[in-house]
């Protein structure tokens, strides 16, 4: 009779195919765009990135950061959510695997 070892132990080049697994989106809600709350007005769109966002508001600088903005994302319940909040929805929703605490327009899967 042979006798089988058991294979086991921490591998940390193995992935964790429970955490690939999408969760259920809150409310079905997702991303569908950035967004840039300037001066107390909400500017959002079909925008996939902040800079676009900046260059539609005129900004020649559009790469950098204004002082005052608030940026984040536009969600499908038509609400502004802040890049922390953005980052949970967009993980519930499919939309991304990034596990950073700040969700960046880059690691969005705007089609998901």
């Amino acid at each position: 009779m042979k006798i089988k070892k058991k294979r086991g132990g921490y591998n940390p080049y193995k992935r964790n195919r429970q955490a690939e697994k999408p969760k259920t989106p809150i409310n079905g809600e997702k991303l569908v765009g950035c967004a840039i709350i300037r001066e107390g007005v909400t500017t959002h769109g079909a925008f996939h990135t902040h800079a676009e966002v900046r260059r539609h508001l005129g900004d020649e600088a559009c790469y950098t950061s204004v002082y005052g903005d608030e940026e984040g994302y536009w969600t499908s319940k038509e609400r502004f959510v802040n890049r922390i909040e953005a980052a949970e929805i967009a993980r519930r929703s499919g939309q991304t695997t990034w596990t950073g605490p700040k969700l960046l327009s880059c690691e969005v899967n705007w089609k998901a």
